[in-house]
């Protein structure tokens, strides 16, 4: 209950509750959010998987992301986190000219420099970038590790990309969401749960395995928002150190 609950909706923070017999001690720096959430664990004599289960299960401290700089408005707390995940999906977070990194400029403008628009074009996945242009990426759906469906816009009409093997939905395994403390005040939080991984994708009557959406060409091009972030080419892991970065670095780049 402390998380939400299932869903996309609540998965990022709408409907989060707030218990003050359950709440965390107000936290001077996120290593004492972390602190509190190891404890309770042990209070309640629970232990994290050290393998995925069938279904997603709470993580270790260590994969719990808090926002620094001191409590804040539960409302605030939650525009900050969710403005993470929106930076990232579009290409990272603005330099001073406010221009993101994960971008490239086309006849359309600036656009986020992912290989979703390139496998709808090619329809095929894998393959090896020729140079660092941004046509050259890999055809793939690294952010369908973030949650299915996702409805894909190029060409003549949509189309929805979902989870491989049947199914129609993939609930995300990023949890954002403000965490009240005792004192009223908030922390922006991304929980990455601990789940199985993605293997395969469906777009149409077509199947995609894994290589479609972890590849580590992905990463290899300085623009691409998983570059500097992931060495596997995930878009899962590539976010939780954005997000890092982001909420507990103060916005800087390690």
């Amino acid at each position: 209950m402390n998380f939400g609950g299932i869903g996309a909706r609540t998965r990022r923070g709408c409907g989060a509750l707030f218990c003050e017999a359950l709440s965390a001690p107000a936290a001077a720096v996120p290593q004492d959010v972390r602190d509190w959430y190891a404890s309770s664990q042990g209070e309640y004599g629970w232990e994290p998987p050290a393998e995925p289960a069938a279904w997603p299960t709470l993580p270790p401290p260590d994969w719990l992301v808090v926002g620094s700089g001191g409590g804040r408005e539960p409302e605030r707390a939650w525009a900050e986190v969710v403005r993470v995940l929106q930076e990232f999906r579009q290409g990272g977070a603005p330099d001073r000219r406010g221009r993101r990194q994960g971008r490239s400029v086309g006849s359309s403008g600036r656009r986020p420099l992912w290989p979703e628009g390139r496998a709808l074009r090619a329809g095929r996945p894998g393959g090896r970038p020729k140079s660092g242009r941004a046509e050259d990426l890999p055809p793939g759906f690294p952010r369908a590790e973030l949650g299915l469906p996702i409805v894909l816009r190029g060409g003549e009409r949509p189309k929805t990309l979902e989870p491989g093997g049947g199914r129609k939905r993939m609930a995300s395994p990023v949890i954002l969401k403000p965490l009240v403390l005792s004192s009223g005040k908030a922390l922006p939080i991304a929980l990455r749960l601990r789940t199985e991984s993605l293997d395969g994708v469906r777009l149409g009557e077509t199947e995609y395995g894994p290589e479609s959406i972890r590849n580590p060409a992905f990463a290899r091009d300085a623009r691409s928002p998983l570059h500097g972030h992931t060495k596997t080419g995930s878009a899962l892991e590539a976010f939780m150190v954005f997000a890092r970065e982001r909420l507990e670095k103060g916005g800087k780049r390690s």
